[in-house]
């Protein structure tokens, strides 16, 4: 069996290790890139060039990518690139999550994304961003921290000014937009 075909099989039949949302778990994988690598012993793909992941209503995009595989079922996706970047929008709701990193791991089991290297992490225009960012999707919790040693020394929240506020602003100037 050519090698492709397998990886893509495997692909497919990913388990259903379920996502925070339930049409996740049962939605296929569909991996496209340029140049794609498995082996077998040390249970990894490696996947190369324009990566593009998408299962339900996330969405993964890197330059480089490396799925670990545990007892022939994935376990972590680790993602390299300029930047990589992942983006969630539910189907049930009016939001979406984009987050972006030099580097992202996503494990499947735990159900967290972490961002690694000029993190962000942006939710319907609430933007985070420090050196790493740890998102679980399951709790919708997330932890940033900065770095010392690195460009981002701290984190960064901008919080924008929301239709209530904006409201309010027009009352009290008596319908006068600044």
């Amino acid at each position: 069996m050519n090698i492709f075909k397998f990886v893509i099989l495997i692909c497919l039949a990913w388990p259903g290790t379920s996502l925070s949302l339930p049409q996740n778990s049962s939605a296929a994988i569909t991996i496209e890139s340029d140049r794609a690598e498995q082996n077998e012993k040390e249970e990894i793909t490696k996947y190369i060039g324009n990566v593009s992941i998408n299962r339900g209503d996330l969405n993964i995009k890197a330059d480089r990518v490396i799925v670990r595989y545990e007892n022939n079922r994935v376990s972590t996706i680790f993602c390299e690139g300029s930047p990589s970047n992942f983006s969630q929008r539910p189907a049930h709701k009016n939001e979406e999550l984009i987050g972006l990193a030099d580097n992202i791991e996503y494990s499947l089991k735990t159900e967290v994304v972490n961002l690694q290297g000029n993190a962000s992490l942006n939710r319907n225009g609430t933007i985070i961003k420090g050196d790493t960012i740890s998102y679980d999707l399951r709790h919708g919790i997330w932890k940033a921290r900065g770095d010392s040693l690195s460009e981002r020394k701290r984190i960064q929240l901008v919080i924008p000014p929301s239709d209530i506020d904006n409201q309010l602003d027009k009352k009290q100037l008596g319908g006068i937009t600044p």
